[in-house]
C-alpha cells in the first residue's frame, strides 16, 4: 500500500503520513513523498531532488525510530477533523470575480445571504 509521506518545506521536518492527500497540504509550504514501505515508528527526511524530472515526488529517508506520544497524535488529528471545514468552505466558494459580480448585479445583502448559506452548510466544528 502506497502511503504518502507529508512535510514542512522549511526545514524537512516530518509532519503526517496519510493514505490520501488532503488538498490543505498541496501548497509550497509541504513536501509530499511517496512510500511504499512506511513505518509509523521512524522519523522521515526526505531528497528534494526527484530522480528524473519527470517524477511528481521526491525520494523519503527513513530515519531513526521514534517513540510515539499517544496524546500528542490525538491532539493533532483533533486538530486535523477540527479545520476540515475551512476547505469544504473554500471548495464551495465561488471564484472572487463572480462573488464581485454578484454584489454588482444583485447587491450586497443577496452576496450575503450566498455566503452565509456556504458557511451554513460547512459549520464551524467545535
Amino acid at each position: 500500500m502506497m502511503t504518502y509521506l507529508i512535510f514542512i518545506n522549511s526545514d524537512k521536518s516530518f509532519y503526517l503520513g496519510t493514505s490520501t492527500v488532503n488538498s490543505n497540504f498541496e501548497t509550497e509550504e509541504f513536501v509530499i513523498n511517496q512510500c511504499s514501505e512506511y513505518k509509523e515508528n521512524f522519523n522521515y527526511t526526505y531528497n528534494s531532488t526527484p530522480a528524473n524530472e519527470n517524477e511528481q515526488y521526491a525520494e523519503a529517508i527513513e530515519g531513526s525510530e521514534i517513540t510515539i506520544d499517544a496524546d500528542e497524535t490525538a491532539r493533532m488529528n483533533a486538530e486535523i477533523v477540527s479545520n476540515q471545514y475551512q476547505q469544504a468552505r473554500r471548495d464551495a466558494y465561488p471564484p472572487l470575480e463572480e462573488q464581485l459580480d454578484n454584489i454588482f448585479h444583485n447587491g450586497v445583502d443577496a452576496w450575503k445571504a450566498d455566503i452565509q448559506a456556504i458557511k451554513d452548510a460547512h459549520p464551524k466544528t467545535a
